[in-house]
């Protein structure tokens, strides 16, 4: 699988670690800093299992080493495009299972400029 760094290009899947879905931030914390037991508990444990397009989080570890969002599709393995992570956080987020439109930053990794 090649995954469209947007520092780097498309660069094999081998070079990455993938860290989880890009879900919901962490939930705030509650007294004496610590989250609240039941937000916490769902956000650790409650996953969606979504067979169609995902958002993940992937570290390019043998690369640039930046945070990425890939937008792949998790029962064909096609990856639509990758958004830098906090740029991601930044832009409106397509509804769930909807297929995500190729982000510029995408399409100019992808183009290797």
């Amino acid at each position: 699988m090649l995954i469209p760094c947007p520092h780097c290009g498309l660069r094999p899947s081998e070079e990455f670690v993938p860290k989880g879905l890009a879900e919901a931030p962490r939930p705030a914390l509650g007294g004496r800093a610590k989250p609240d037991g039941p937000a916490w508990q769902n956000y650790l444990h409650l996953r969606d299992n979504v067979a169609d397009h995902s958002h993940e989080y992937f570290h390019h570890a043998l690369g640039c080493r930046s945070w990425i969002v890939v937008h792949r599709h998790t029962l064909t393995h096609e990856v639509t495009g990758a958004t830098m992570a906090a740029d991601f956080w930044k832009a409106d987020k397509p509804a769930k299972g909807a297929k995500d439109a190729k982000s510029p930053t995408a399409e100019t990794a992808e183009d290797g400029q």
